[in-house]
């Protein structure tokens, strides 16, 4: 990627919570009279029984953000494979619901069909909020993995959205580089990261060694890696260095002798001159007069019945379908039967409630019988896959206990499953949740793997794997261990043992007796 210049003509230029996804977007006009609506522009569609200008505003921003993301890395602007769909609600009271979490503001996700913004659009919007930042951020990443073929470290990806995510519209001029109250507050007020730490993050995050101070080392990793990206945007000799600098990581030279072999400067003396930047207080901003043509978005609103748009609702619930909000996935899709019928979307949803409910044998039902009416459709591909994986592993792992290994074993509808998912992954190698079933698959299982699955592992490391979560890290440490890759193996398997030390979630007995057969069955291989 081109480092970005900050003397661009004009016309040239045109998100859980932070770090777990979680976002709340921001709109530009106070809700007038909801109602069931769809809003489409070429790259996003918008779900919600919301009001529609505050709907149209959200939409126009991400698609003019999307345009300038574009021309700052020089690429012609390329309409999306999958559409961003945002699932919007008129306020925070009916998400909540939506998710069955009360402390749910919003979240970015990768969803079955690509990405997703589920979101509240009632708060008036402020610039420079902290949950607008998050929602750019996340998007950012979104657009940059689609369009530019290099593999960041982690601390450039990040910083380089953090740095995108300041992007704002002041009628027809457009900004980018102004820093914030939370990039800058975090390396105010907290104490700096070591600058090996930082740059050592290529496929894990720093936080990921360390069981302390976990909060601290979040803020100040992305605070240092927005600083390290603003300055080398602003010292074009880096932008130059920059490809050299991806090759060699990509060679897999050590993270800190790539960095300085490629830029030719100390990691000491670089941060000490980003720290002499950031001091001095006075960033260059980007900024230019967009042409109206640039800042003029097309989009077509679509009314539509309260069961149609339950339908629709019901395709984005099913990416965060749980326990805690399965009874208000089962009242909206009671209601959308009522009003539409046994369509196949509405038979599918109801075999996806099935899986989740543990009723195997009638969610393969269903799914074998729409396969026979459609055959060979990704969406019932998929739901057969989660079905029979279902039925080969869950009625067994109900007789565990807590603490026991829940570790897949081989058997026919395992088989069967993997089956379907690879189909999938013929049609399409980088449908993300059929990639996500087969790295938990492998990643619990002593199955071969396969030049399909080593794919999808590949894709999985690049794009989805987020270097946070030890039950993930713990597929791609057996995945690697079995492959023969001892040393990226050993690292996942590292990392994960660190991260245990931290980890409160309901899960964390499965957790530690994963780390137990780990250690057993790798002990000689992973020492230290």
């Amino acid at each position: 990627m081109p480092y970005l210049p900050h003397d661009l003509s004009k016309g040239e230029l045109m998100l859980r919570f932070i770090f777990t996804g979680l976002i709340l977007l921001a709109f530009t006009a106070q809700l007038a009279w909801a109602k069931p609506l769809k809003i489409e522009s070429e790259n996003i569609v918008l779900y919600g029984d919301v009001d529609e200008g505050a709907a149209r505003d959200i939409v126009r921003e991400l698609e003019i953000y999307r345009r300038t993301i574009f021309a700052l890395v020089k690429k012609k602007p390329q309409p999306s494979e999958t559409k961003l769909t945002i699932y919007s609600f008129d306020s925070s009271r009916p998400l909540a619901k939506y998710f069955g979490n009360k402390g749910t503001a919003g979240l970015y996700t990768t969803g079955t069909d690509g990405p997703i913004f589920f979101t509240s659009i009632k708060k008036s919007y402020r610039d420079d909020t902290f949950e607008e930042q998050v929602a750019k951020h996340e998007f950012s990443h979104h657009v940059l993995h689609k369009i530019v073929a290099d593999d960041f470290p982690r601390w450039y990806d990040e910083g380089f959205a953090n740095y995108l995510s300041t992007f704002k519209i002041e009628e027809d001029v457009i900004s980018i580089g102004a820093p914030t109250i939370g990039h800058g507050g975090a390396l105010e007020r907290q104490r700096w990261m070591s600058p090996e730490d930082v740059l050592r993050s290529v496929r894990l995050y720093p936080w990921a060694k360390k069981g302390e101070g976990r909060s601290q080392l979040v803020n100040s990793f992305y605070a240092q890696s927005w600083l390290y990206v603003h300055y080398m945007q602003n010292n074009p000799e880096f932008g130059s260095a920059l490809p050299d600098y991806l090759a060699r990581l990509k060679r897999n030279a050590d993270p800190l002798e790539a960095f300085e072999g490629a830029f030719g400067i100390s990691v000491k003396d670089f941060h000490n001159r980003a720290k002499k930047y950031f001091g001095a207080n006075a960033f260059p901003v980007v900024q230019f007069k967009a042409e109206a043509e640039f800042l003029t978005v097309d989009m077509v609103t679509y009314e539509l019945s309260e069961a149609e748009l339950d339908l629709e609702m019901l395709t984005g619930q099913s990416n965060i379908l749980s326990e805690d909000n399965k009874k208000d996935y089962r009242k909206r899709l009671e209601a959308a039967r009522e009003g539409l019928g046994d369509s196949e979307r509405i038979l599918m949803a109801s075999a996806g409630l099935s899986v989740l409910e543990d009723e195997f044998d009638a969610a393969v039902a269903a799914a074998e019988s729409l396969n026979a009416s459609t055959p060979n459709k990704i969406e019932i591909l998929r739901l057969l896959g989660d079905a029979y994986l279902g039925q080969s592993q869950m009625t067994r792992f109900q007789d565990l206990k807590e603490t026991d290994l829940h570790h897949y074993e081989s058997n026919a509808d395992l088989q069967t499953a993997l089956q379907h998912y690879g189909s999938v992954l013929k049609m399409n190698a980088k449908d993300d949740r059929t990639v996500r079933a087969v790295v938990r698959i492998y990643g619990r299982s002593n199955e071969t793997l396969t030049d399909d699955a080593r794919k999808a592992v590949q894709y999985y490391e690049g794009t989805i794997f987020q270097g946070k979560n030890p039950h993930a890290m713990l597929h791609l440490a057996n995945i690697h261990l079995r492959d023969g890759k001892t040393v990226r193996g050993c690292d996942y398997l590292k990392a994960a043992k660190a991260q245990a030390k931290s980890e409160k979630s309901t899960y964390k007995s499965d957790l530690e007796a994963r780390l137990s057969y780990f250690d057993g069955e790798y002990a000689e291989t992973c020492t230290g």
